[in-house]
């Protein structure tokens, strides 16, 4: 009779902390919102690469980005208060989204055989996930903000931390946010792409850079509908 008692006991407990978990994963992160940023004109995100033959790049206009501020901090009204969102580490949360169809370069059979063997179909995106940001010592002036920022960067369906070194400033109506990043498509379960009976073959390096001008007065901005070349 006791140990049936405890068993109902540690069966209750173990239903209760279940339920507890579920609910909190399931609560709202109530300090932070969306903010009316969205992308301009120009915005891309490309990929450089080497290959036995000849350098490579492939490019993509059609980036998607969800920047999220702190919810006690008023929506950027122009790119000056956009820099201030920044520079006071008021920014809560970016996410970049590029569809990996839409990389483009002047070689056609190069975007087609780096969409294969990046599994586009399976996994149609890249995508970029910040956590947090510091500002660069020394990098910052009055108008450009250095920034080194640590996230998660999924490629492939391969999720990986990486700590990224990017820059800010005003211009175009908004801010610009340039930065790089090297990696091997290796690390991400890639093999790189071969060519002509494995005559090209693509280098396992490449480095990923991004331009986005930031525009305050927008929502969550989705794919641009500016076309990739």
């Amino acid at each position: 009779m006791a140990s049936r008692v405890v068993r109902t006991a540690a069966a209750i407990l173990v239903a209760w902390a279940v339920a507890a978990g579920a609910a909190q994963a399931e609560s709202p992160d109530t300090t932070r919102t969306a903010a009316a940023v969205a992308l301009g004109p120009g915005s891309a995100l490309w990929i450089e690469g080497t290959s036995t033959m000849h350098d490579f790049e492939s490019r993509s206009h059609e980036v998607a980005l969800t920047l999220e501020r702190e919810r006690a901090t008023a929506d950027p009204a122009n790119a000056a208060d956009l820099l201030r969102l920044i520079r006071d580490a008021a920014v809560r949360g970016v996410t970049v989204r590029v569809p990996v169809a839409s990389l483009r370069s002047e070689k056609s059979g190069l975007h087609k055989n780096l969409r294969k063997t990046m599994k586009a179909e399976t996994y149609p995106d890249v995508s970029f996930h910040l956590d947090r940001y510091d500002l660069a010592a020394g990098a910052s002036g009055a108008d450009t903000i250095g920034i080194e920022a640590d996230g998660s960067l999924t490629i492939a369906g391969q999720e990986h931390r990486v700590r990224l070194a990017a820059r800010a400033y005003a211009g175009g109506g908004g801010v610009w946010l340039e930065g790089s990043q090297a990696l091997r498509m290796s690390e991400y379960g890639i093999k790189p792409p071969t060519m002509m009976l494995g005559t090209l073959r693509v280098g396992d390096r490449v480095t990923v850079r991004y331009r986005l001008l930031l525009v305050p007065g927008g929502g969550a901005s989705g794919p641009s509908p500016q076309s990739s070349r």
